[in-house]
């Protein structure tokens, strides 16, 4: 791929042809907050949060739009500022507001746009609660809706890394959640409890069920069972992001 120039908030920095604006821009050390996006993923534009000014005109997501020579490309201003404040505050209307007592808590992703942002706790006290049953009828994880932001980072590393996509986005009673296919149980739609989901969660809606977290070595036992038990201690989602980047290993 080609170099290109680009200017983000007037410096210059050279970008590769067929990035994002995101992807350029964090590669050269300018932050954009996002939180659909996952580096290993195929884009979206959900979220919105990294919404920019290109060109002096229209707004774009910076995840899904593709950097084109001498773009001129605004990441901080008051409307930005503004657009993302209201974006973060619907994200925020039906999750819990008390972080302290959450297992993700000062590594939550969400919770960390929240003060970069700069939303207060009145601005999200007018959202209606959802009440949602916790998933939790499987031996490994444990879904929380409440917590759920609608990412879509599990459906697609389900689907896009995984392979089997088994999750989608459902809706009762107009309120939205993430479950699989079939309103079967993970086993019984066919999941390999690979752990992907857990992992690219920004929240704390998926997790590892409390008895597994209590001890590293159970937790390695109990998910990674081949792993744990393979001489080569190969790594099942590390594999397969591998597998996903074209990156192959033969004996």
């Amino acid at each position: 791929m080609g170099e290109l120039k680009v200017f983000i908030n007037g410096r210059e920095v050279k970008g590769k042809e067929g990035s994002t604006i995101l992807e350029t821009a964090l590669g050269a050390g300018i932050y954009i907050p996002y939180l659909c996006h996952h580096p290993n993923l195929p884009p979206i534009g959900e979220c919105g949060l990294c919404v920019v000014r290109v060109n002096g005109m229209g707004f774009v997501n910076a995840c899904d739009t593709l950097v084109e020579e001498v773009m001129k490309i605004v990441t901080e201003d008051e409307e930005i500022a503004s657009l993302r404040r209201e974006r973060l505050t619907g994200l925020l209307m039906s999750h819990p507001l008390e972080c302290i007592g959450c297992w993700k808590y000062l590594k939550c992703e969400l919770q960390a746009l929240k003060q970069y942002v700069g939303i207060n706790r009145v601005e999200v006290l007018k959202g209606r609660p959802r009440f949602i049953e916790i998933e939790e009828d499987n031996p490994l994880f444990e879904y929380d809706p409440h917590k759920c932001v609608l990412c879509k980072r599990c459906v697609r590393a389900c689907k896009d890394l995984r392979g089997l996509g088994i999750l989608e986005v459902k809706e009762k009673d107009g309120v939205r959640y993430i479950f699989t296919r079939s309103d079967l149980p993970l086993a019984e739609e066919g999941c390999k409890f690979c752990g992907l989901c857990v992992e690219v969660c920004p929240t704390g809606a998926r997790r590892d069920k409390v008895e597994i977290n209590t001890m590293e070595d159970n937790r390695k036992r109990t998910l990674l069972p081949c792993k744990y038990n393979c001489p080569l201690e190969i790594d099942i989602p590390l594999f397969v992001r591998l597998i996903k980047r074209g990156i192959t290993i033969r004996p």
